[in-house]
């Protein structure tokens, strides 16, 4: 038996509590045993059928689905390696990664993706289709996989369980370039099922709340961490999210920040449509006012450390009781509108803009936001006791942070570095080809992570950017856009932004407005017409919104960036004098990444004139 395998960690919550509730998926309920019991079904028929063999590639191609977590205990069972396939992969991808992997076998868990892809399919590849994907009629041959669990003879649900180091390879989400294939092993997953569940004192009776991609590595990482504390996964898609919130008894979210932005949306249309907005507006407020205070003084603060003000301090004597009071009664009304369950959301992948972080820590919600990556898993964590926007938390037991300061830099007054990690979450190196990820490999070396950032004494690390996104000014100070551009996501009628200024005098910021916030807003104050499909295609009605942008709607754009500034900390050399509106989208595959990342460099590239516009 291996001890040291995700599909060894399931077994023995399975075994010990056969019985409890393990994935919910609309009607569908399967216990803990139920999971083994299918898990054991398909693994036995990979190996006996299939002939899949401990270290060989099998890709899974995925959108959202519950029967991944299914498959994807089934291929660690016998050791295979999980190639985990985005469902909107081209078939000249698919075919690329089944030639460099000598591929045999691919599961489709998506329906779009099997129309697209199954019909040009090589037909000495074998094929196991998920649950509502139908074959093609010019396809080739393939197995369903509700017929394998549920026909196949008991004489062959036996195998011989496998164990290889790589759990899965997964994907870099590619912003600075090609994505890069990262085999991720079994040792950096369990060392997050080991420590997360312990510094957030994740339960048993947890319901973690799953609306990810599966390709995705925080999808996985999510779902593992939940079967080590013998918790429950729901799974949602993106529509049904408010109501599955409300009505599922989730108490974990794990979330992109684009979902936070959202529900904070929502809860600010609530307040508007309130008899007491008023009132509602300045409670919020205050509470915000009073963490700055306590973060100022107390926390690893995105604020540069000035003169003493004893007299902030004194105020934190009465504000905040108030503060205790407002959450718990004002306050803890609106989160239950939200959830009324939910303990913790965790936020991956991107941090929340500032002002959504500050609005949603000040009503109650805890908020965590984590750092990682595919090469690194899981780094640091904000805890429940230190939860301050601008951090990422400290640093998770086993793993080693150093700053590098060859790379020297300073903000607020503060040395900045490299980050480099070291430690079980690590990975080993990037994919190749199959036969160098059999070979051993050497011990993890340290990972220069190419983010910027600081660690204090106490082990709380702040990331303040990317390396490669950094630029500086004619006058010499660096500029770290990602804390910029997390101010200016504040304002409900951004959808993205980014700045830019290499060697010019001030930042630049280049804006993507929320096009149906902005329509709205100018349906309210204008005499524009509310035309649903001019926000939906903007990029097709350019001569509608051009002129709005270049006139009354950038005086919008001015009033809201000058509020956020004006009480974001970030010094005033970083603060963005020019910006330009787009009247456009960015799309994924060209302005954007598979995972929604913006590519920066393809962008200045395209809109160097839009951004570097002669200044007004």
């Amino acid at each position: 038996m291996h001890n040291h395998s995700v599909y060894r960690k399931f077994c023995e919550n399975a075994r010990r509590h056969p019985q409890r509730l393990c994935l919910r998926s609309g009607e569908a309920r399967l216990t803990y045993g139920e999971v083994h019991a299918h898990a054991g079904r398909l693994a036995a028929f990979l190996q006996h059928q299939y002939r899949v063999s401990a270290g060989e590639a099998v890709s899974v191609v995925a959108a959202q689905s519950s029967w991944w977590l299914i498959v994807s205990l089934a291929l660690q069972a016998i050791g295979a390696v999980e190639f985990a396939v985005d469902a909107t992969k081209s078939q000249t991808e698919l075919d690329a990664l089944t030639a460099s992997t000598s591929c045999t076998v691919i599961i489709f868990l998506d329906a779009a993706a099997a129309d697209r892809l199954l019909p040009r399919i090589n037909s000495y590849v074998r094929v196991v289709l998920g649950p509502g994907v139908v074959m093609p009629v010019d396809g080739p041959r393939a197995d369903h996989l509700l017929a394998v669990l549920e026909g196949l003879p008991a004489a062959r649900t036996a195998f011989n369980e496998q164990f290889f180091p790589v759990s899965a390879v997964i994907a870099t989400s590619g912003t600075t370039g090609e994505a890069k294939p990262v085999p991720v092993s079994h040792q950096s997953f369990l060392h997050a099922m080991r420590v997360v569940p312990r510094v957030l004192n994740l339960r048993k009776n947890d319901v973690f709340l799953s609306c990810l991609p599966s390709w995705h590595l925080y999808a996985r990482l999510v779902e593992y961490v939940a079967l080590a504390t013998g918790g429950s996964i729901v799974y949602s898609s993106i529509e049904d999210l408010p109501q599955t919130l409300r009505v599922s008894g989730a108490t974990v979210f794990p979330s992109f920040p684009e979902i936070w932005e959202k529900i904070y949306r929502q809860i600010l249309f609530s307040i508007e449509q309130s008899k007491l907005k008023i009132f509602l507006r300045h409670a919020i407020s205050l509470v915000i006012a009073t963490d700055r205070i306590f973060e100022y003084w107390f926390s690893r603060a995105r604020y540069e450390k000035k003169a003493s003000a004893f007299l902030a301090i004194g105020k934190l004597a009465y504000l905040l009781p108030v503060r205790w009071v407002l959450q718990r009664t004002v306050f803890y009304l609106m989160r239950r509108r939200v959830s009324p369950s939910l303990r913790y959301a965790i936020m991956g992948d991107a941090p929340l803009p500032l002002i959504v972080d500050e609005t949603l820590r000040a009503i109650g919600f805890e908020v965590l936001e984590g750092y990682g990556s595919t090469e690194q898993c899981v780094t640091a964590l904000r805890r429940p006791a230190r939860n301050f926007p601008g951090a990422v938390g400290r640093v998770l037991p086993g793993v080693h942070v150093t700053i590098d300061h060859t790379t020297k830099a300073e903000w607020n007054g503060a040395p900045l570095g490299e980050i480099v990690v070291s430690g079980p979450n690590v990975f080993t190196g990037y994919f190749e080809d199959l036969r160098s990820l059999r070979l051993s490999k050497d011990p993890q070396q340290p990972f220069a992570t190419g983010d910027i950032g600081s660690l204090d004494a106490k082990g709380n690390l702040l990331v303040v950017g990317r390396k490669v996104n950094a630029f500086h000014l004619k006058t010499g100070e660096t500029i770290f856009p990602e804390l910029v551009e997390n101010v200016l996501r504040g304002s409900r009628f951004v959808e993205r932004v980014l700045v830019f200024g290499e060697n010019e005098a001030t930042p630049v910021a280049l804006v993507v407005p929320d096009f149906h916030e902005l329509l709205q807003w100018l349906v309210k104050h204008t005499d524009i017409p509310a035309v649903g499909g001019y926000a939906d295609t903007p990029e097709h009605h350019r001569s509608f919104w051009q002129p709005l942008l270049d006139g009354v709607v950038k005086q919008l754009y001015a009033h809201e960036f000058a509020a956020l500034l004006a009480e974001s900390g970030l010094p005033l050399y970083a603060r963005p004098v020019a910006f330009h509106l787009f009247a456009g989208r960015f799309h994924r595959g060209a302005e954007l990444t598979l995972t929604l990342k913006p590519r920066r460099g393809f962008i200045r590239e395209q809109l160097e004139g839009v951004i570097f516009a002669k200044r007004e």
